[in-house]
């Protein structure tokens, strides 16, 4: 077999470098939450402390205020996070539930993902936590309303009519403690790239 010629050489770099995956492939169905968590990280406890000032509520630790900060937890649910004593309250947990996909193509794939984010607050007002659960609703559906500009694959979240399932709850969870917990749920749009 004869070896490659020398003017053969930059042209098979050229083939090689357009065959392979870019340094920084777009997502596979792990790196959905990997782009999805750092929205809220960036704007969730600045959109809630906005939403509680435009509805002239009191900020912990006021007499029934509401509490504007939030930790993230990536791939954990609130049974999950909430239990680890050592772990900040409230947390919003975000991870995904199921993922409607193909395996056909493996150079490009898209996935529907549906992610949760799973909020959830202890307090010693039930009307207070209460309202921080709704202001938090608002909030987590203006982080999904930025999901389309996210980093990746991502190209959409959350944009068919009744998409967001918003479920939440206040319960007793011992003498003048309650606990509350928001669900909420949402398809996010990504095209995966770069996977073979």
């Amino acid at each position: 077999m004869r070896p490659f010629h020398r003017s053969a050489l930059p042209i098979l770099m050229l083939l090689a470098a357009v065959a392979a995956p870019p340094a920084r492939s777009a997502p596979v169905i792990y790196d959905t939450i990997e782009n999805v968590a750092p929205v809220f990280t960036a704007n969730f406890t600045t959109d809630l402390a906005a939403l509680a000032a435009l509805k002239s509520l009191p900020i912990a630790p006021a007499a029934g205020g509401i509490a504007t900060t939030v930790t993230i937890y990536k791939r954990l649910p609130a049974e999950i996070y909430a239990a680890i004593e050592q772990n900040a309250l409230p947390g919003l947990g975000i991870y995904a539930e199921r993922v409607l996909t193909q395996a056909r193509r493996q150079a490009k794939r898209d996935n529907l993902t549906f992610v949760v984010a799973d909020y959830f607050a202890r307090g010693t007002d039930p009307a207070a936590l209460r309202s921080q659960l709704e202001l938090a609703a608002e909030a987590i559906c203006q982080s999904i309303d930025r999901l389309w500009a996210a980093a990746g694959g991502v190209y959409g979240a959350g944009e068919l009519d009744r998409s967001v399932d918003v479920a939440m709850g206040v319960i007793a969870a011992g003498q003048d403690t309650y606990e509350g917990q928001l669900l909420i749920r949402f398809p996010v749009n990504e095209e995966d790239t770069g996977l073979s």
